[in-house]
């Protein structure tokens, strides 16, 4: 029986889809993965915790739960990301997508030198979000491509939860199991599982005419 994601995704007749679920229920332990890894009431204590893990580049694998670890996770995606994040997300919610230290991190990825950010949505993105008016600006469209209101993915699956996902470079991913909870599943150093995410969202996202030739 596997006892990661990365052992599940090793299957190759399994989609991207089967493979989160089953990983996420293969072990009983597993079913709910806030038993696993209990969210830290204290925010700064789980900030220095996931920063550990991010900056040892750790393969272990943590959880967040709530919008607030959200950030703290995703923050870290971009912070420890030196070339290429994909994201794919509902539509920019208020309150991940509003909060300053996110779009801080962000920004700062798309200042470095040689970053790409790729990004699809479920829906329609929330115009109003600091996040979208941050990804509109003119200074970064080179820098950005963006494919909004594709739809879920994951929707002809009864049963199945509304997934999103992040990668950072090859090696680090953030797989969100609950879309409404915020809980997710993290890792920063994990390149197996990291490029199926990527091959996933190479296949769906819609580029500009001229990158596609």
């Amino acid at each position: 029986m596997p006892e990661n994601l990365a052992e599940v995704n090793k299957q190759p007749n399994a989609g991207l889809n089967s493979r989160i679920l089953d990983a996420n229920h293969a072990n009983g332990e597993r079913k709910d993965c806030t038993q696993l890894e209990p969210c830290n009431n204290d925010i700064q204590e789980y900030k220095e915790y996931v920063f550990q893990k991010a900056s040892s580049n750790s393969p272990d694998v943590i959880f967040n739960s709530g919008p607030k670890e959200a950030v703290v996770t995703l923050s870290n995606l971009f912070r420890f990301s030196k070339n290429h994040v994909r994201l794919y997300c509902g539509g920019f919610g208020q309150e991940v997508s509003d909060n300053p230290e996110y779009c801080l991190e962000v920004r700062l990825f798309l200042e470095k030198p040689g970053t790409k950010l790729d990004v699809m949505t479920v829906n329609p993105p929330r115009i109003e979000s600091k996040l979208y008016q941050l990804l509109m600006e003119d200074k970064y469209q080179t820098k950005i491509i963006r494919d909004f209101g594709r739809g879920n993915f994951f929707k002809d699956v009864e049963g199945t939860p509304e997934y999103h996902f992040a990668t950072g470079d090859d090696h680090i991913y953030r797989v969100e199991i609950d879309t409404k909870g915020k809980v997710a599943e993290v890792c920063f150093n994990n390149k197996e599982l990291t490029n199926i995410l990527i091959e996933f969202f190479d296949s769906r996202i819609k580029k500009p005419k001229q990158e596609e030739a």
